[in-house]
């Protein structure tokens, strides 16, 4: 089930925050990293119809839970000695 970014910023921890953030960038999806960093900032500011915007832009960029899956094997078929042996 997914909820959308503002939940997930405004309850996580930042520290894991900024790791999703970091893993976003590492998976080559900085185009989200960017967008949670934003929601952050809306947050704070209160401004709710631009959360809804970026919550809406999340389901456009990744549309399914499968969506990081392919993103991780891809980086995994990119960089496989980052990832340990299986």
């Amino acid at each position: 089930m997914r909820v959308g970014l503002d939940p997930a910023c405004g309850f996580l921890d930042r520290a894991v925050v900024a790791a999703a953030i970091s893993g976003f960038r590492y998976l080559g999806a900085g185009d989200v990293a960017e967008l949670v960093e934003g929601v952050e900032a809306l947050l704070a500011s209160g401004a709710d119809d631009e959360i809804e915007q970026a919550n809406l832009r999340y389901d456009q960029l990744i549309p399914a839970d499968s969506r990081l899956f392919d993103l991780a094997a891809a980086r995994m078929r990119e960089t496989p000695g980052d990832f340990a042996p299986a």
